[in-house]
Order: structure tokens, then C-alpha cells, then sequence
């Protein structure tokens, strides 16, 4: 019966089985992103993310003269829900965008700042607003990309943090699989009932002819 019992769990189980892969997938991506960035960030110029020498899930530094009126505001049934703006460097006239840690971004005076973050890959709607301005930057001799922005302020996760999603989604997977080798039905051997049922009642006939 117990085998029955396990086997009966199958559905449950396997929705949990999908939320458990989820779980140690997303523990291997933050491993694999904290064993990139080891440490402190890794101090970059706007050219080598420009480029293309620097890939999506980096801990980087970069300096530029912050401008804070030329960007980007996301915005959900009328709020605004994330604030991009432009980093340059005035020598080059390279540019990258800067997702603010804040929706809203306070008016500031652009200066020389040094922004820590993550390069994050560019959703597809950020690309369509910058190609849209592309003749206007290319006429400004300004050089950006549209592959990738830098999230101020993010950080890559631990390594322990990581394993800990990691063992507990495979720990959990691990488990939910076990059903799956027990049958749903088990035929048991279960004693005759020996009672003897009363005889029917019968009634004599007789036939002449």
C-alpha cells in the first residue's frame, strides 16, 4: 500500500519538479556570474564595452561625464518604472546607458562620476528607442551600443548564495523524481470472507400432463 501511496503523488510532485528545476537553474546562472566576477569590479573605458569586449553579466567601473538630461524613461500605465541615462567620455565621444537605481531621477548637475554596476543585456524596446536616434548621435559624433547598458548600483551574487540555490533545487528535484518509480495502483493480497451466505428460498413445483 505505501508504494501506492508514493506512486499517487506523481502530479503533485511533478509540479514541484518544474519549480525545483527553475530553482537550480537559476542557482547555476548565479554561480556561473559570481565565479566571473571575482572580487572587486573590474575597472573598464567606455570604448571596450562599446566594442564588444565586455560581455553581458559583468561587475565593472567605468568614468564619464554623466548626462543626466540626454536618456531614457520606461514607463507602466502612466508611471515611470526605470530611468536610463548617458555616461560619455569627452574625449572619445563614446557613450553608454546607465539604468538609474532609482525610477525617478533627480534632476542633477552632469559631472565626471564613476559608475559601479553590471552589464545587463538590452531589452528589445531600449534598442528600438536608440536606433531611432542614431542619426542624431552619429551627427554629434557620439558612438554608443545597443547590446548592452550598465545596472548602477547592481552586484553579482555570492558563490555560497549560489550553491545554496543550486543544492536545494537539485535536493528537491532529486525527490520529486521518486514517485515517478512507484506505481499508482498496488494489488495487495487481502484475506476471503469465509461467511456463508443463507441458501435463497425456494419453492417446490410440480407439473402434471
Amino acid at each position: 500500500r505505501w508504494k501506492g501511496r508514493i506512486g499517487s503523488l506523481k502530479l503533485g510532485c511533478g509540479i514541484i519538479l518544474v519549480l525545483a528545476a527553475i530553482v537550480a537553474c537559476a542557482g547555476i546562472a548565479n554561480l556561473s556570474t559570481a565565479l566571473k566576477n571575482p572580487g572587486a569590479p573590474q575597472t573598464i573605458t567606455l570604448a571596450q564595452l562599446i566594442d564588444g569586449d565586455i560581455g553581458s553579466g559583468r561587475y565593472v567601473s567605468v568614468i564619464g561625464l554623466a548626462a543626466y538630461d540626454i536618456g531614457y524613461e520606461k514607463t507602466e500605465d502612466g508611471k515611470t518604472t526605470a530611468t536610463y541615462y548617458f555616461v560619455i567620455d569627452p574625449n572619445t565621444g563614446d557613450m553608454a546607458l546607465i539604468k538609474h537605481t532609482s525610477a525617478l531621477l533627480i534632476a542633477k548637475q552632469s559631472d565626471i562620476v564613476t559608475i559601479t554596476g553590471m552589464t545587463r543585456a538590452m531589452p528589445s524596446d531600449l534598442k528600438d528607442a536608440l536606433k531611432e536616434d542614431e542619426s542624431l548621435f552619429a551627427t554629434n559624433d557620439l558612438r554608443t551600443t545597443s547590446v548592452l547598458y550598465i545596472e548602477d548600483g547592481a552586484a553579482p551574487p555570492t558563490t555560497g548564495a549560489s550553491m545554496v540555490f543550486l543544492v536545494l533545487g537539485l535536493g528537491v528535484a532529486v525527490l520529486c523524481v521518486i514517485p515517478f518509480f512507484f506505481p499508482g495502483v498496488v494489488f495487495a493480497p487481502h484475506p476471503l470472507d469465509t461467511t456463508v451466505a443463507p441458501p435463497a428460498e425456494r419453492y417446490a413445483l410440480k407439473a402434471t400432463g
